[in-house]
């Protein structure tokens, strides 16, 4: 807790304000983070349990105002030049509206020593349909990402119930309704990997993979990217593009309407860049848990 707090307190050329939320710890955390909060160094907030989804929106919709923000849990480690890596690519163009960068991470014991480097391989460096891609697979951790004030907001209009996970729906909304930054060049993340994570890093090995399919069957995932849908068809519709327009009116009808759920899988087949997703999302959409 401690090597994690004076990693994100190291960032170089930025101002930082640490606020956090104990979601309910019984391991002496709050002991660590009231000293922290005594040293003015942190604003802290002792919750219930609520999970992982909850705690990061309360979070997000509440954290003090700033120009860009980032969510760390008790995993990560961040290296010195994390933030202003982000924050610099970002303001390399006067995009005023949502923006949010993710990174490669590198994905580390939990001594911090190095396992391997996530090359994020789903996703498509040029996308037919960036938005539905995203919307259809998350394919960005948490742990990477860096966003503005002006994604915030629209993050804090979003019901939290109608969600998998926070990073999904800010890379979601990013990509409809603003800009999305990847930087596959500067990981400045460490993943911490102990075996207790929430949600942890996917290998590819035959153990990992079940637990990844057990994590699917448990967790609340069914129609989780239509109820997503829902959002967007209630909250922003008439913001998105025409074509993004179309795709939320397949994904919100094709429960109920044969004829849409028939345009929605061709549409996948026809404007998904990654096979992965593609195959992927194809296999939910037959399956009813899309």
């Amino acid at each position: 807790m401690e090597q994690q707090i004076e990693s994100v307190l190291a960032q170089e050329d930025v101002n930082v304000k640490l606020f956090v939320r104990d979601d309910g710890s019984t391991d002496g955390t709050v002991d660590i983070l009231k000293k922290y909060e005594q040293q003015g160094k942190l604003q802290l907030t002792v919750g219930e349990n609520v999970g992982f989804k909850k705690s990061f929106s309360w979070l997000i919709k509440n954290a003090p105002e700033s120009e860009y923000y980032a969510c760390c849990d008790q995993d990560d480690f961040w290296l010195p030049k994390k933030l202003i890596k982000g924050v610099t690519m970002m303001e390399a163009d006067d995009f005023s509206l949502p923006k949010l960068y993710f990174s490669t991470v590198i994905v580390s014991d939990k001594n911090l020593k190095e396992i391997t480097r996530d090359s994020h391989k789903h996703y498509a460096k040029i996308a037919k349909n960036r938005f539905a891609e995203n919307l259809l697979f998350n394919m960005v951790y948490g742990c990477s990402t860096i966003f503005n004030n002006a994604l915030k907001l629209e993050y804090a209009k979003i019901n939290v119930d109608n969600i998998l996970s926070h990073d999904y729906t800010l890379s979601t909304l990013a990509c409809g309704l603003g800009k999305v930054y990847f930087d596959d060049e500067n990981p400045q993340t460490l993943y911490r990997q102990h075996g207790h994570n929430t949600i942890g890093y996917y290998s590819g090995n035959l153990k990992n993979f079940i637990k990844s399919m057990g994590s699917f069957f448990t967790r609340e995932t069914k129609s989780v990217r239509y109820k997503e849908a829902l959002n967007f068809k209630s909250l922003c519709y008439s913001r998105l593009s025409e074509e993004n327009q179309k795709f939320i009116d397949l994904m919100v009808s094709y429960k109920s309407d044969k004829k849409s759920k028939k345009e929605l899988k061709k549409y996948i087949k026809n404007n998904i860049s990654s096979k992965f997703v593609r195959n992927y999302t194809l296999n939910l959409l037959r399956l009813n848990r899309l």
